[in-house]
C-alpha cells in the first residue's frame, strides 16, 4: 500500500512538472517599436525618439513593412520588403541579414556585419506593439 502511494505521489510530481520556463512565445509576426539602437554610425542623441520607427512582419508573405517617420533610417528604408527566413536569420534580396532573437516581448535585429568594415556593427532593439 506505501508503495502505490509513494508511486501516485511520483505521478503527481512529474505530471505537474513543465519544461516552461516563463518566456512567452512571441512571433516574429505583427508590429514592432524601435526602442533602441546601437551602431557606430547611427548619430542620433540620448534623447532621441525611436518610437516613430516601426516594423510589422508577415512571415506567411515573408514581408515586412518598415515606417520611418524622417530621413534616418535604421532597418529598412520606409515601405515593404521582401525576405527569406531561415532559423534565427532574415536575409533581404540585397544579401544583408540579420539574426535575430525574441525574448518575451523584445525583438533584437543584429545586423550580420562585414568582418572588412570596422563601422557597420548594428543592434537594434523593438518591442512588440
Amino acid at each position: 500500500m506505501k508503495s502505490l502511494v509513494v508511486l501516485y505521489m511520483i505521478f503527481g510530481v512529474l505530471v505537474s512538472c513543465s519544461n516552461d520556463d516563463g518566456e512567452t512565445n512571441v512571433t516574429l509576426d505583427g508590429k514592432w517599436v524601435l526602442i533602441d539602437a546601437i551602431c557606430f554610425a547611427c548619430g542620433v542623441g540620448p534623447d532621441f525618439d525611436y518610437s516613430e520607427h516601426t516594423l510589422t512582419f508577415d512571415s506567411k508573405e515573408n514581408r515586412v513593412t518598415a515606417e520611418n517617420t524622417d530621413d534616418l533610417t535604421f532597418f529598412r528604408s520606409s515601405g515593404s520588403h521582401d525576405f527569406s527566413l531561415s532559423k534565427n536569420q532574415i536575409t533581404f534580396d540585397d544579401k544583408s541579414s540579420y539574426i535575430f532573437e525574441i525574448k518575451e516581448s523584445t525583438l533584437k535585429l543584429i545586423f550580420i556585419d562585414n568582418p572588412d568594415l570596422i563601422d557597420d556593427e548594428t543592434v537594434l532593439t523593438y518591442a512588440k506593439n
